[in-house]
């Protein structure tokens, strides 16, 4: 069974259905937090897909990199968003989740519900390979964050949407272990076929809750400063009107 998690509302929207229990993540620390994963089978996710009790609403998926699991950056940030969009179907997979990813967009593209697939280093590449390989599963946004992969970016099919692609300039920035950790896997950098590409030059000029990081101390897990480019949230607003992106995280 892969790690896919989704918020509490959609786990525990229909209690009908549901006979198994899935913990959703509580804003603990790593240590644990890491406890309250739903390692949810096919079998499982397929009941909640097929459940005839609650109507499907426009999603946002996040999909972690292999370091979430201990750290959870992204899925504090996916936690922080659907708190603050409870209108929108929020859902976190890991980046070796490319099965139950697949079974999320095939539900939602058949209720005709708009989607933004999210991406963090090695879920950054699991979700655009994912796309690149399936052209009949669609999104309305894709957004990579500083992804991780020795094959590269892939080409752009139409079924991907508006796509923006983070990432880091290694040259730029202080050692970091998320860094160190990046670079052994292969940061992609720029992705070529991607509609728009941005650095830390960029999205770090960006003001936060947490103060002014020098560029030199923006890292490959400052996700929370990604989100916040004013740029992608045009785009975010764009593919999903009304959204609330949250930068103070």
């Amino acid at each position: 069974m892969s790690l896919v998690k989704t918020s509490e509302d959609i786990i525990c929207r229909c209690g009908i259905c549901m006979s198994q229990c899935v913990f959703p993540y509580d804003g603990q620390e790593p240590e644990i937090s890491r406890h309250n994963f739903g390692a949810i089978s096919g079998k499982t996710l397929n009941v909640i897909l097929s459940c005839p009790h609650s109507l499907r609403q426009d999603a946002v998926i996040f999909v972690g990199g292999f370091m979430d699991t201990l750290f959870c950056s992204l899925l504090r940030l996916a936690g922080a968003y659907s708190e603050a969009n409870p209108e929108q179907d929020v859902w976190y997979a890991t980046y070796d989740s490319q099965k139950q990813i697949a079974k999320i967009l095939e539900t939602y593209n058949r209720a005709q519900r708009r989607i933004i697939l999210v991406g963090h280093s090695w879920g950054g590449d699991s979700a655009a390979r994912l796309l690149a390989a399936h052209p009949e599963l669609c999104v309305n946004l894709l957004v990579t964050l500083d992804p991780v992969s020795t094959k590269g970016p892939p080409s752009k099919n139409p079924n991907m949407g508006a796509w923006v692609n983070f990432y880091v300039n290694y040259t730029l920035s202080r050692p970091h272990r998320s860094n160190f950790l990046a670079r052994i896997g292969g940061p992609w950098g720029e992705a070529p076929a991607a509609d728009l590409n941005i650095t830390q030059e960029e999205w770090g000029a960006m003001p936060h809750s947490t103060g002014q990081k020098q560029l030199a101390d923006l890292h490959h897990s400052d996700v929370k400063w990604m989100l916040c480019h004013a740029p992608l949230a045009e785009l975010w607003n764009k593919a999903l009107p009304g959204s609330r992106l949250m930068c103070r995280v």
